[in-house]
């Protein structure tokens, strides 16, 4: 039988149907709520519960009042209007796991620009590399060229590791530029299949950020495709940390933006390539959108399917022009085609005269029998 003897046990029992990484930023806000008023877990709940057994409508809504004034702080404190939410929905699961749930207001949370809701242009994207310190600049390019080609979240980009990148299956465009299929993979919000695809700006980014580690002995030991400063994982939000602290460092023309925008830009510049919502979904591990058009092509199970679109389409998802040599192969490939397509109708001429002849022939040699 289920056992549950303080209030932290049925939260703790709320919080494991969450991802590993809501988890973390749950506890983790809880935890700054309870030490703001200096009280305990328990000692919250015999709060809750005494001012609703009081009677006195002055008490009624304490707690509501409690978090209201923790997410001013923290949004006057700098931080992001998401976060304050993060510390409101944290505390309200809590209360809610006891059935004692929290009456917010919605004009009482704070609603300023949240990051993430914009889309990251290709020009800003070139700004934000720029902007980028010398130190860690090749892994910080890797990160945010992979986010952009791939699309998939920062939760999974972070989960990667060496062996996943050099093991996934390799094609190429007739520009001979490099694309990488990746194994799927469960998401980890989602818990949906993802097929990650990377194109020739991510491919050759990496490339050379890892180039880079295996001169400085940075890759036996530490399997995880992208590593910190400190040479160790990335964990819980550094990673998008990193990207949403170099947007403030840029200025307020950034302050809209953040990793999430590289998803976004993915998704708009696939679907203006005319990429079905369905296919894309399949690559990013997202839920079925519920915007699909309707009578769409539903994603294919053929992966390499996937893989010829995702290629058909990379140039809406390039920020960099294409390479001098890479152009003149694109060129050479296109007058290949050109000139396959002239000779195939030079067949079918060559054919259709060979026909007329066949038939002339076939006419005199009735006629003679005839006679």
């Amino acid at each position: 039988m289920l056992k549950m003897e303080t209030p932290s046990d049925f939260w703790e029992n709320e919080l494991a149907i969450k991802s590993p990484n809501t988890q973390k930023k749950y506890r983790q806000k809880f935890r700054v709520f309870c030490e703001r008023w200096e009280v305990t877990p328990q000692e919250l709940f015999d709060q809750r519960l005494s001012d609703l057994r009081s009677g006195d409508p002055l008490n009624f809504r304490r707690m509501e009042k409690m978090v209201e004034i923790s997410m001013r702080e923290i949004v006057d404190s700098g931080r992001s209007p998401a976060t304050a939410k993060t510390l409101k929905n944290a505390v309200s699961l809590f209360f809610s796991s006891v059935d004692l749930p929290l009456t917010m207001k919605t004009r009482n949370t704070p609603n300023g620009d949240l990051l993430g809701q914009k889309m990251m242009r290709a020009d800003q994207q070139l700004e934000l590399l720029d902007s980028l310190n010398r130190f860690n600049k090749k892994r910080n390019t890797a990160i945010l060229l992979t986010l952009k080609d791939s699309g998939m979240r920062v939760s999974d980009i972070q989960l990667l590791t060496v062996e996943d990148y050099l093991n996934a299956e390799i094609f190429t465009n007739a520009g001979d530029e490099q694309f990488r299929v990746f194994n799927p993979v469960i998401t980890q919000k989602c818990k949906i299949k993802g097929i990650m695809h990377l194109g020739p700006e991510s491919v050759l980014a990496i490339d050379e950020y890892l180039e880079e580690r295996r001169e400085k002995g940075l890759i036996e030991g530490r399997p995880r495709l992208f590593i910190n400063r400190s040479h160790n994982p990335y964990e819980n939000d550094t990673m998008a940390g990193m990207i949403s602290q170099q947007c403030r460092l840029i200025g307020p023309k950034f302050k809209k933006l953040s990793a999430h925008s590289l998803r976004k830009f993915h998704r708009s510049m696939l679907l203006d390539a005319g990429v079905p919502f369905s296919w894309i979904d399949k690559y990013q591990g997202k839920k079925p959108d519920t915007y699909a058009r309707p009578g769409e092509i539903a994603a294919p199970d053929d992966t390499n399917k996937l893989t010829e679109r995702y290629i058909e389409a990379y140039d809406a998802l390039r920020i960099f022009g294409l390479s001098k040599e890479t152009k003149a192969k694109l060129r050479e490939a296109e007058n290949l085609k050109n000139e396959k397509t002239d000779l195939v109708a030079m067949m079918k001429r060559m054919i259709s005269k060979l026909d007329d002849q066949d038939a002339r022939i076939e006419s005199l040699e009735k006629r003679l029998l005839e006679k």
